[in-house]
């Protein structure tokens, strides 16, 4: 097995039935941090953390949410019902305390499984993240495109299901094609990251890994996207750092700095020049930042 991939396909049943899959990077006897993934993505979006990962101490769990990769769709999904997916994977895994690193999409999961678990997550780690739009929009200024892809689309279950449906089968037809075109619409510092291939080859296979459920995931995170959060911040006891990127065209970048704002003494870290992307660079300062913040 490749050095610091403990295992990429795990499962287990849920008592409600579903199957929920993760994976494991680094050291099987390290720091316990969870790993939540963008959209789309899955698991395998944190294997570049299995070197750095191992040498830093650290035990890489990084579960599918439902609807991606190998974990079974949940109709109706809530960002609510995440926290029972932690717990039960928590308890499968025999965790007690913890870390949490949330990316892209993966920032509201991230940020409602700090503020549920509260001493139990020791350092929180949100990476170029999804911000609360519907908490912040008249606070924050957002692109109108912005606006209607997070907060009107979502409306539109028919609209959602043809654009996400057809994007999967796109890219299934055609991935690398697909990645290229996609690649062109980013800014120029995304560019530069996207364009070499090793980085391609990796974000083309965590992609097709979160197709299994013909983008259900995605349905299910867009919805949830568009949606009142929910979330006390002020119950978040742990060490926090958000980075985000000045120059995403991704994530509302208002909403990202505004959720930093919300989580208490959570450390902003405003990257000038970059874009969505830049953490596929610096994976081992992430992880260096959360291995400080956790054993601190």
């Amino acid at each position: 097995m490749a050095q610091g991939i403990i295992s990429e396909d795990r499962t287990f049943r849920r008592d409600d039935g579903r199957l929920l899959g993760f994976a494991e990077y680094g050291d099987a006897a390290g720091l316990v941090v969870l790993a939540f993934h963008g959209v789309p993505g899955a698991r395998f979006m944190f294997r570049p953390t299995a070197v750095p990962a191992k040498r830093l101490g650290l035990r890489i769990v990084a579960p599918d949410r439902p609807g991606y990769g190998l974990s079974e769709p949940q109709p109706g999904r809530q960002l609510s019902d995440w926290l029972d997916d932690v717990a039960a994977l928590l308890k499968h895994l025999d965790i007690d305390t913890f870390s949490v690193i949330g990316i892209s999409g993966g920032g509201p999961f991230a940020t409602a499984t700090a503020a549920h678990f509260g001493d139990r997550v020791k350092a929180l780690g949100l990476v170029s993240p999804m911000g609360p739009v519907a908490d912040v929009l008249g606070t924050i200024t957002m692109p109108r495109m912005q606006q209607r892809f997070f907060l009107d689309l979502p409306n539109s279950d028919r609209l959602v299901r043809w654009g996400t449906s057809g994007a999967a089968a796109m890219f299934r037809l055609a991935p690398g094609t697909t990645y290229d075109l996609a690649v062109r619409t980013l800014p120029p510092a995304d560019r530069a990251i996207m364009q070499q291939d090793k980085i391609k080859a990796h974000v083309i296979a965590d992609v097709q890994e979160s197709l299994t459920f013909d983008g259900a995931g995605a349905r299910a995170d867009l919805a949830i996207f568009a949606q009142p959060w929910g979330v006390d911040y002020a119950c978040i006891t742990a060490r926090s750092v958000l980075w985000q990127g000045l120059d995403d065209t991704i994530v509302p970048i208002g909403a990202a700095l505004a959720l930093g704002r919300m989580i208490p003494a959570c450390r902003i870290v405003e990257l000038a020049g970059e874009g969505h992307f830049w953490a596929l660079r610096e994976v081992d300062e992430i992880l260096q930042r959360i291995q400080q913040f956790a054993t601190a």
